[in-house]
């Protein structure tokens, strides 16, 4: 098997992971339109500020995430009509002050985002802009796909884990998903032994990493944590793409 994570490579293992993901049908992206009502308070009239910054929670309605990673901003700017068009007057400035999104928070389980507004100058200017005008942002929504299977969603949760820095915990769910996707591409839920499934299926035993992997597994579930210091990225990307040639491998 080939190793998917070369630490001289500039691809870093969140990449391995996003790109593994998108080509198992796990990791999607949608572009999205969103209309706000932003309300500017909290600032002192007449007084210019270097930096005034304000967080707006919203909930991003997409039937087609059940989970969120990230968003890309396209453009964005308060709009003179209900529905932005190429002749819709979008405005980020004006005299006495400019408006911009420094950076957003995302929420993966309950897909809620924060924008956090940056306004340099003197508020009120904005303050009477969104009160007639509302903002209009476009964006890109990364994150896993609706109504994912629990192997895939169990890779997805790996992925969110590594992010943390949680290497036990996304080795873990990463095992979970290879085992997952094993009983999913074979149908056999019956039998005990994986190694036995993995052999009907692939025609080739487990090798010495798998076998490496599924003891270590088992070691961490029956409470030696410690163990898993010896989990790393390197680990977790032969893991990885285990996952993947299975999903790609046609049955023997």
């Amino acid at each position: 098997m080939d190793n998917l994570f070369d630490f001289e490579d500039v691809l870093i293992l969140e990449d391995v992971f996003v790109d593994t993901l998108s080509e198992l049908n796990i990791y999607i992206e949608e572009s999205l339109a969103l209309y706000l009502d932003v309300d500017i308070h909290g600032y002192e009239k007449h007084t210019y500020y270097h930096e005034f910054r304000l967080i707006d929670w919203q909930n991003i309605n997409s039937s087609n995430f059940t989970m969120l990673d990230k968003i890309e901003l396209s453009s964005y700017g308060f709009i003179d009509d209900e529905e932005y068009n190429e002749e819709s007057w979008l405005v980020t400035e004006g005299e006495t002050a400019t408006f911009s999104i420094e950076s957003t928070i995302v929420e993966p389980f309950t897909k809620e985002i924060a924008f956090v507004y940056l306004i340099n100058g003197e508020p009120s200017e904005i303050d009477k802009i969104s009160m007639f005008h509302q903002l209009y942002i476009e964006l890109d929504i990364h994150g896993c796909k609706k109504n994912a299977l629990f192997w895939e969603s169990s890779a997805y949760i790996s992925y969110l884990m590594y992010k943390n820095k949680n290497y036990v915990g996304s080795f873990m769910h990463l095992f979970i998903a290879f085992e997952g996707v094993l009983r999913f591409l074979t149908g056999d839920t019956d039998t005990f032994e994986l190694e036995k499934v993995y052999k009907s299926y692939t025609g080739k035993k487990f090798s010495s990493q798998i076998k490496k992997y599924k003891k270590l597994r088992n070691t961490i579930m029956h409470g030696n944590e410690g163990q898993g210091l010896e989990i790393d990225e390197e680990v977790l990307s032969q893991l990885l793409e285990e996952i993947k040639e299975l999903y790609f491998m046609k049955s023997v």
